[in-house]
């Protein structure tokens, strides 16, 4: 007899999922943190469901940036420069 699980809504890979896609406009001087309106959501490892792209070069979390709740800090050796964007896309954790 099979089992079944419920798949929690994080859990489901965001390519089958609606995600949120915020951009910020680096202002002179660049703000060192960003604020996503919705907290991203975490797979079953607890790793949050985002990409942080930087005029199309895709971030790292842990060493370009870290993210706690909803901020975004940079964190890249490589400086913000006022007139770049900072495109994030993530799968925002469903509300009760």
């Amino acid at each position: 007899m099979a089992t079944l699980y419920e798949t929690p809504v994080a859990a489901t890979p965001a390519g089958d999922s609606v995600r949120e896609e915020e951009r910020f406009s680096i202002a002179n001087p660049p703000a060192a943190a960003y604020t996503l309106a919705y907290t991203p959501a975490t797979d079953l490892d607890g790793d949050p469901i985002i990409d942080v792209h930087l005029n199309g070069w895709l971030a790292e979390r842990g060493t370009d940036y870290t993210l706690s709740g909803m901020t975004i800090t940079w964190t890249s050796p490589a400086a913000l420069e006022a007139g770049e964007v900072l495109r994030v896309s993530y799968l925002p954790m469903p509300t009760p």
